[in-house]
C-alpha cells in the first residue's frame, strides 16, 4: 500500500458510525470542514495527493473490500476536488479530475435502487456498485454549488449526473427532487440573465446552454418519481418560459438561433408530456390544482410575453387532456375549468394578440377549438345547474371593460358554442335565452349590444333558420304587446330604449321578413323607430333621420350614438357596393351623416373612423353630374384632413378609398381632386393612380390591432366561486316586515313568513317595543335596472 499525502489524511473521514448511503450524504456543507481544515496546509501536498488520488484511490474503487472503506476513498476523492475548487487550482485539471472520477465510478443497473441508498451497508454487499454509483451522484450534486460559480464544470457535473442514473434505471426520490430543484435554478438564473441586446453570438450561447439543461431535465424527470407539489409549483414556471422562448426579448432572425430555439421547445415537450402522464396517473385535479396557484410570478418584464404564451399553451393542453378524459369531474375541477378559460379569453390571448407572432393564428384557433369544446363539456356535467352556467356566459357578454380583441373573440366562442350545444341539445335553451335577453326592455345595452352581434353571426350559420324563427316570435310578441291597452302590473317589460338598443335590435330584425304588421301609436319614440327600421322598406332612410335629429343634440352624443353610425354607414356602404344609385338629395343627406360621424370620432383609430373611411371610398359611384359644388367641397376639405393626419395608418387606408373614389367620380368633377390631396401625399396619390405602388391592404383586424393596448379584464370582474348553487329564498305575500333601528340612524327590515306563528315571534322580537310597526307584504314591483321593490302596508290598513 503506497503512503498517503497529509493533505489525503486530512481529508479523509472515519464513517464507522454510518449504516447507509443516505447517512454518508446527510451532512450538506460546502465547503466540508475537512476542506475548511485542509486549507492550511502547504500548496506543495496538491501536487503529491493529485498523484495519489489518480494512480492509487481511484483505480482501487474497481477492487474488492468493504462497502464502508470503499466509501471511504470515494469520499476522500471528492473533498480533494472540492479542496482543488476553493483554491481556484488549474481549470482543466479540475475537469480531467472530474472525469477521471466518473469513468472509474462502478455501476451497474439495479433493480431496487431505494434499497441500495437506504439499505445497511453492512448487508448489502451485492448492491455495492449501486451504493458507490448512488454516493457519487449525491457527491455530483454538492458540486451544484460550484457550477454557478466555474461554468466550465456545467457539463460534466450533470451529465455525469444523468448518465449514472440511466445506468442505475431510477433515482431515489430524495435525490431526484434534489437534482431538479437545481436545475430548475438553474434554468431560472439563466432566463434572468437572459441578453436583451441583439447579440446573436450571446444569445446563440444561451440557446445552447438551455438546450442542454432541458435535456437532462427531461432525463430526470423520466428516471426519477413524481415532483411534490411546491417543486411542481416551480417546475410549471420554468416551463411557462420555454414553451414561450420565440416570444422573449430573443430577435429570432438567426438562423443558428431558430434551430436551437427549435431544439428546446422539442425537449420541452418532451418533459412537459413526462411530467403530465406521471400526473394524470391520480387524476388530472391536482394539475388544474396547480395552474390556478402558478397563474402570476414576479418576472422580468422582456419575459413577460413569454410567460403569457407559455402559460397559456400549458392550460390549453390541460384542458384538452380533460375534455378527452370521460372520468368523473367534481364541482371545484368544473370551477377550475372555467376559471381556466376565463383566463384565456381575458387576459392570457389579448396580451399575446398585442404582440402575436407568427404562429399566432393556428393557436388562436386552437384556443377557440379547445374552449368550444370545454364550454360543452361543463355544459353536460352541469345537469340541473345548467341555468347557472348560462348566466355565466351571459355575464361575459355583458362586461364592457374588456381588451377590445376580448369582445371579438368572446362573440366568436359563444356563436361557435351555440350552434354545437344545438347539437347536444335539441332544445336549444341557451338560444332561446340570448333571443329573450335580446328583444326584453331590462336587458342592459352592453348585454344586448354583444348578444346582437352573437345573434346575427348566427343568422349566417347552419342554425340560421332555428335563429330567425325564434326572432320572429319575439319580434311579434313586441308589436302585440305596444297594441295592449297600458296597465299597472308588477312587471315593468320595456324600457326607454337608448341608441345602443336601436342599433343593436336593428341589426338583428332587418333581417326578418316583413309580415305587414302594423305599427302601433302609442310605442315610445324609440321603440317605434326599432320597429320602423326593420318592418318598412325604408329603414335605413329612418335610421339617418333618426340619426341626424338625435345626433345633432350634444346631450345625445357618445359611445351609443356612434355605434348607431357605424351601423348606417356599413348599411350605406353595403347599398352602395349592390349598385343602388343614390339621388342627388341622398347624396346630400348622406354627405351630413359623414360630416356628423366626423364630429363624434373621440378617437382617430376607431371603428366610426374605419366605416367613415370605407364609405368616403364608394361615395364616387354615387357622385353624378348635378351633385352639387358645395357637397364636392365638403368631401374635398374632408379628405385633405385625413389624408395630411399624422397617423400612417389613417392617411394610409385614407389613400386606399380615396383611389377609389378617384376612379369611380364622374369625369365633369376630376378637377376637384386636385383640392382633396395635401402636397406631401401628392407624389404618392400620381404612384397609386399608377400602380407602382399596391395598397398596403388594411382591414378591420390591422386596425382594431393599432388601436388595442393591453388593457386587460379588471380583476373584480372575476368571479371567486362561479358554479355555486344559490339559496333560493321566497317572499310569499302576505310577509310580516318590520324596520328595527341599528346605529346612526340606519335601519334594517326583518322579513317574517305569513302565519299566527310569525305574529307571535315579532311580538316577541320587538319585546313591547310600540315603535316597530309590523307591514305586510302586498307586491313585489321589478325595475328596469334588476332590482326589486317590495310594496308594503301597514298591518290592518288598506
Amino acid at each position: 500500500m503506497h503512503d498517503v499525502s497529509t493533505l489525503i489524511k486530512t481529508l479523509s473521514r472515519d464513517w464507522s458510525d454510518k449504516r447507509s448511503v443516505k447517512e454518508c450524504l446527510r451532512s450538506k456543507a460546502v465547503p466540508c470542514p475537512e476542506v475548511r481544515k485542509a486549507m492550511m496546509l502547504a500548496d506543495e501536498e496538491v501536487e503529491v495527493s493529485y498523484q495519489q488520488v489518480t494512480e492509487y484511490i481511484l483505480p482501487s474503487l474497481s477492487q474488492s473490500g468493504g462497502t464502508l472503506e470503499m466509501l471511504t476513498r470515494f469520499a476522500t476523492v471528492f473533498r480533494f476536488l472540492q479542496y482543488l475548487l476553493e483554491k481556484n487550482d488549474n481549470n482543466q485539471r479540475i475537469v480531467q479530475l472530474l472525469q477521471t472520477i466518473l469513468a472509474n465510478t462502478p455501476a451497474t443497473a439495479c433493480s431496487d435502487v431505494n434499497f441500495a441508498y437506504n439499505g445497511d451497508l453492512a448487508e448489502t454487499a451485492i448492491h455495492q456498485k449501486q451504493q458507490l454509483a448512488l454516493f457519487a451522484v449525491g457527491s455530483l450534486l454538492r458540486l451544484n454549488h460550484y457550477v454557478t460559480r466555474k461554468p466550465f464544470l456545467l457539463s460534466p457535473v450533470w451529465k455525469g449526473i444523468c448518465d449514472l442514473a440511466k445506468v442505475l434505471g431510477s433515482l431515489p426520490p430524495e435525490m431526484s427532487q434534489m437534482a431538479t430543484k437545481y436545475l430548475l435554478d438553474l434554468m431560472n438564473d439563466g432566463f434572468m440573465s437572459l441578453p436583451t441586446a441583439p447579440d446573436v453570438t450571446k444569445q446563440i450561447f444561451f440557446i445552447k446552454v438551455l438546450t442542454f439543461l432541458v435535456g437532462r431535465l427531461g432525463v430526470l424527470l423520466t428516471l426519477g418519481g413524481d415532483l411534490h407539489e411546491s417543486l411542481s409549483e416551480r417546475f410549471l414556471k420554468t416551463i411557462y418560459f420555454l414553451r414561450g422562448l420565440k416570444m422573449a426579448v430573443i430577435q429570432i432572425g438567426d438562423k443558428a438561433l431558430q434551430q436551437g430555439v427549435d431544439q428546446v421547445t422539442t425537449k420541452t415537450e418532451k418533459c412537459v408530456s413526462t411530467w403530465l402522464a406521471k400526473r394524470q396517473q391520480d387524476g388530472l385535479a391536482s394539475v388544474l390544482q396547480l395552474l390556478m396557484v402558478t397563474s402570476t410570478l414576479e418576472i422580468h418584464k422582456s419575459l413577460d410575453l413569454a410567460f403569457v404564451q407559455g402559460r397559456s399553451l400549458t392550460i390549453l393542453e390541460v384542458l384538452e387532456r380533460v375534455i378527452a378524459n370521460d372520468a368523473q369531474r367534481s364541482q371545484q375541477d368544473i370551477e377550475h375549468f372555467l376559471k381556466l378559460i376565463e383566463e384565456l379569453m381575458f387576459d392570457l390571448l389579448p396580451r399575446e394578440w398585442s404582440a402575436a407572432s407568427f404562429d399566432f393564428q393556428n393557436h388562436l384557433l386552437q384556443s377557440i377549438t379547445t374552449i368550444v369544446d370545454g364550454l360543452i363539456v361543463c355544459d353536460l356535467c352541469l345537469q340541473m345547474e345548467r341555468t347557472a352556467f348560462h348566466y355565466l356566459l351571459i355575464r361575459w357578454l355583458s362586461l364592457n371593460d374588456v381588451h377590445p380583441f376580448t369582445g371579438e373573440l368572446l362573440i366568436t366562442i359563444i356563436q361557435l358554442f351555440t350552434i354545437e350545444h344545438c347539437y347536444y341539445d335539441q332544445s336549444s335553451s341557451f338560444l332561446s335565452l340570448l333571443v329573450k335577453l335580446s328583444t326584453d326592455g331590462r336587458t342592459s345595452t352592453e348585454l344586448r349590444s354583444g348578444i346582437s352581434n352573437c345573434l346575427s353571426r348566427l343568422l349566417q350559420s347552419q342554425i340560421r333558420d332555428k335563429v330567425k324563427s325564434l326572432l320572429v316570435v319575439a319580434r311579434n310578441s313586441i308589436l302585440k304587446s305596444t297594441h295592449r291597452k297600458r296597465k299597472l302590473s308588477k312587471h315593468h317589460t320595456h324600457q326607454t330604449l337608448l341608441f345602443g338598443d336601436v342599433a343593436a335590435l336593428t341589426r338583428l330584425v332587418v333581417t326578418l321578413p316583413d309580415n305587414n304588421a302594423q305599427l302601433p301609436a302609442e310605442s315610445n319614440q324609440f321603440h317605434q323607430s326599432v320597429i320602423r327600421a326593420s318592418m318598412m322598406t325604408n329603414g335605413l332612410h329612418s335610421l339617418i333621420d333618426l340619426f341626424l335629429q338625435r345626433g345633432s343634440q350634444i346631450e345625445h352624443r357618445g359611445r351609443r350614438c356612434a355605434d348607431l353610425g357605424v351601423l348606417i354607414l356599413r348599411r350605406i356602404r353595403e347599398s352602395i357596393e349592390k349598385e343602388n344609385r343614390p339621388t342627388t338629395a341622398d347624396v346630400v343627406r348622406l354627405c351630413r351623416v359623414i360630416e356628423l360621424c366626423e364630429s363624434l370620432v373621440t378617437g382617430k383609430i376607431s371603428p366610426l373612423e374605419l366605416e367613415r373611411i370605407r364609405v368616403l371610398g364608394v361615395l364616387g359611384q354615387a357622385i353624378t353630374e348635378d351633385t352639387p359644388s358645395t357637397q364636392l367641397q365638403k368631401l374635398a376639405k374632408t379628405f385633405y384632413s385625413l389624408l395630411a393626419e399624422t397617423n400612417w395608418l389613417v392617411s394610409a387606408y385614407t389613400m386606399t378609398s380615396f383611389v377609389r373614389f378617384a376612379s369611380t367620380v364622374p369625369a365633369v368633377h376630376k378637377r376637384f381632386l386636385a383640392e382633396c390631396v395635401p402636397p406631401k401625399a401628392q407624389g404618392l396619390f400620381k404612384q397609386r393612380l399608377s400602380g407602382q405602388i399596391q395598397p398596403i391592404g388594411l382591414d378591420d383586424a390591422h386596425m382594431l390591432r393599432a388601436r388595442c393596448a393591453t388593457r386587460l379584464m379588471p380583476q373584480r370582474h372575476r368571479t371567486s366561486c362561479l358554479l355555486k348553487k344559490p339559496n333560493k329564498i321566497s317572499l310569499a305575500l302576505g310577509s310580516f316586515v318590520i324596520s328595527m333601528p341599528t346605529q346612526e340612524g340606519r335601519n334594517a327590515l326583518v322579513v317574517f313568513p305569513p302565519g299566527d306563528d310569525s305574529i307571535r315571534d315579532i311580538e316577541y322580537f320587538r319585546n313591547g317595543e310600540e315603535s316597530l310597526i309590523i307591514q305586510e307584504l302586498h307586491g313585489l314591483a321589478s325595475q328596469p335596472d334588476g332590482s326589486c321593490h317590495m310594496v308594503l302596508r301597514e298591518r290592518g290598513r288598506s
